[in-house]
C-alpha cells in the first residue's frame, strides 16, 4: 500500500490530518464516506478544506495508522512518510500539479504557497494484496494419497521463516561491518575548538587530514574537522532540525546540524576517510535514509 493511499484513508477515518512541511487536511464530522466501498462516492463541494504551513509537523497517528496497516517498525514509516513529503514539495517546486487521488490536487502559487483543489470522487478504498482460490470442483474424499499433518506443515513453515530471518540479519551485519570497515564517520564531538591565532596550527591534525582540505582549513585559521560531509536532510526551521537530530542521533547515527541561513537547516553525517571515498558514502546514505543525499565540503 502507498503512503498515498494510507494518507488518505487515515483522513477519511480521523477527520484532518498533518503532512509534514506542506500543511493541514481537514474534512468536515457531518461528512460521512463509507469505507471500503466498491462504488464511487461523490465528494460535496467544498467538503475537504487545505490550509498551507510550511512548517506543518509531522503527524503521529499517521504514522500510527501507517505502522499497523503495513506491519513496518515506526522509524521505517517515519521515514517513508518523511519521503513522500519530501518529494511531493520537489515535484510541486517544478511547477507541476501534485495529484492526491480521493483528495484533490495541489500547486505551488507564485508567493510560494500551495494552493488545494478538491477532486470530485472519494477513493476510500485500499489495495489489497490479492489472492489466487481455486474453485472446489467436488465434495469426494480422495483416498489415493495420505493425509499430511496440518500441524507438522505448520511447524516446517515456521522453521523455515526463522532461518531465514536468521540469514537476512546475518547478511545485513556483513553488509554494515564492511560498510563501516571502508568508512568510519568522524566524531564530531572530540574534535577541538578552532584556534584564533594564526601560528597555533596542530601539527599532529595535518598529518591525518587530506591535503587539499589542509590547504582549506590553513587559510581559514582552524583544525579541520572533516574531509567531506554528506547532507541526508534540510529543514526550513530550528525546531524540525533539532527534533530529527535527536531521533537519528538515538538511532546511533553521527550526525552534524549546521545552519545555512535564518531559515535553512541541514543535518549531515561527516567522514574523516579520503576524498575519492565521496560516491560511495553519498549512495550508502542514499539508500539508508531513502533520500537523494548530496555531499559537501
Amino acid at each position: 500500500m502507498k503512503v498515498e493511499q494510507l494518507l488518505v484513508q487515515y483522513l477519511y477515518q480521523s477527520k484532518s490530518v498533518s503532512l509534514v512541511n506542506i500543511g493541514l487536511f481537514s474534512i468536515s464530522p457531518e461528512i460521512s464516506i463509507i469505507p471500503e466501498s466498491d462504488k464511487n462516492q461523490v465528494l460535496p463541494p467544498d467538503a475537504i478544506k487545505f490550509e498551507y504551513d510550511g512548517n506543518a509537523p509531522i503527524d503521529e497517528g499517521l504514522i500510527d495508522y501507517i505502522v499497523q496497516q503495513t506491519r513496518k517498525i515506526k522509524p521505517l514509516a517515519t521515514s517513508d512518510l518523511e519521503s513522500y513529503s519530501i518529494l511531493s514539495r520537489q515535484f510541486l517546486n517544478i511547477g507541476k500539479p501534485l495529484i492526491i487521488e480521493g483528495l484533490g490536487s495541489l500547486q505551488k502559487s507564485q508567493e510560494g504557497k500551495y494552493i488545494f483543489t478538491q477532486g470530485t470522487y472519494a477513493n476510500a478504498r485500499l489495495e489489497l494484496p490479492k489472492h489466487n482460490f481455486t474453485e472446489k470442483i467436488s465434495d469426494e474424499v480422495d483416498f489415493s494419497s495420505p493425509v499430511k499433518d496440518k500441524r507438522s506443515t505448520g511447524k516446517g513453515a515456521i522453521i523455515t521463516v526463522v532461518i531465514l530471518l536468521i540469514a537476512g540479519a546475518a547478511a545485513l551485519g556483513y553488509y554494515l561491518y564492511k560498510q563501516n570497515k571502508v568508512m568510519k564517520p568522524l566524531d564530531v564531538s572530540t574534535v577541538q575548538q578552532a584556534d584564533t591565532s594564526e601560528n597555533n596550527v596542530d601539527t599532529s591534525m595535518l598529518l591525518h587530514t587530506d591535503s587539499l582540505a589542509l590547504e582549506d582549513s590553513i587559510s581559514k585559521n582552524m583544525h579541520p574537522a572533516y574531509t567531506f560531509k554528506v547532507i541526508i536532510k534540510e529543514y526550513n526551521n530550528l525546531q524540525e532540525a533539532d527534533k530529527y537530530n535527536k531521533r537519528y542521533s538515538s538511532f546511533g547515527h553521527n550526525i552534524l546540524q549546521d545552519q545555512i541561513d535564518s531559515t535553512h537547516f541541514t543535518l549531515a553525517i561527516p567522514f574523516n576517510t579520503a576524498l575519492n571515498d565521496t560516491l560511495k558514502a553519498k549512495d550508502s546514505l542514499s539508500r539508508l535514509f531513502g533520500v537523494k543525499a548530496k555531499v559537501s565540503y
